[in-house]
């Protein structure tokens, strides 16, 4: 009885906490998070949501195609929503606030470029894949279907 208690509030107390529902709701993937998008449909809240190829566009208000499994497509997508609602809040005179510090450093995280796959050892230099030496085999002899000409 308690977890189910604690499940209650610790999923819809936000909710509870919210002066008036959104305007709009922006779900990246629609499969994952099937509650919300019932929920907004049933609030009659506009939905703003990429939609893949498993995903069924007629739930979105304003389908978005995209794939929702490439971090790199969902950062493309939210970056320009993003800058429009800034523009837009800049029209109007609105600020847009700025997102938690949780959400800046992952943000960063996640642009850092790679680290390096390999670390060089302490013991010495680490022999690159691309420099070492590969035998390569000699080229097939080629087929008789090949070396065949056909008659005039």
């Amino acid at each position: 009885m308690r977890r189910e208690q604690y499940k209650l509030h610790r999923n819809l107390d936000g909710i509870v906490m919210m002066d008036q529902p959104p305007s709009a709701v922006f779900v990246v993937d629609m499969i994952r998070e099937e509650i919300a998008v019932r929920e907004a449909r049933r609030l009659k809240i506009p939905i703003v949501a990429i939609v893949d190829t498993n995903c069924d566009p007629d739930l979105a208000t304003y389908p978005i195609p995209g794939n929702d499994d490439a971090i790199r497509s969902i950062r493309c997508i939210t970056g320009v929503i993003t800058e429009s609602i800034a523009e837009a809040q800049a029209a109007t005179g609105q600020q847009i606030p700025p997102p938690p510090e949780t959400i800046q450093a992952a943000v960063a995280a996640a642009s850092a470029p790679a680290a390096p796959a390999e670390t060089p050892s302490p013991t010495g230099p680490a022999v690159e894949p691309s420099t070492a030496e590969v035998p390569v085999p000699p080229p097939a002899s080629p087929t008789p279907a090949a070396t065949t000409e056909s008659a005039p």
